[in-house]
């Protein structure tokens, strides 16, 4: 389970590399790499992925960040749908009560498209 969470995070790092602010991508990169299990579960609940202001799920949707790039509306979406499986594998370990919330509210703009 938390290789898959990692694989998820490295994901994220990936496109907020490209897309979105570099402290965030290296937040979620050094979480990936985070060699014990419980912190990493822990870190990935946490307020600086799903909290408010500055959190890595509250980034700037990367079609306005980066209006040039025709890629960054289909890439925000692929981010949301990342952020929804990190929130769903928190679930599973009942550690997800924070991630819901917001995995939902990806959700239903995607539902909306």
């Amino acid at each position: 389970m938390t290789a898959d969470l990692r694989a998820e995070l490295r994901g994220v790092a990936v496109l907020l590399r490209r897309y979105g602010p570099r402290d965030r991508a290296d937040f979620v990169d050094q979480l990936a790499d985070e060699s014990d299990d419980e912190r990493l579960l822990s870190l990935a609940a946490g307020l600086e992925l799903w909290g408010g202001s500055g959190a890595v799920w509250e980034v700037e949707p990367f079609q306005y960040a980066c209006p040039d790039d025709s890629s960054s509306e289909s890439a925000y979406a692929e981010f949301q749908r990342a952020m929804i499986r990190v929130a769903e594998l928190l679930e599973v370990r009942g550690l997800g009560s924070l991630a819901r919330r917001n995995a939902d509210l990806f959700r239903r703009e995607l539902d909306q498209r």
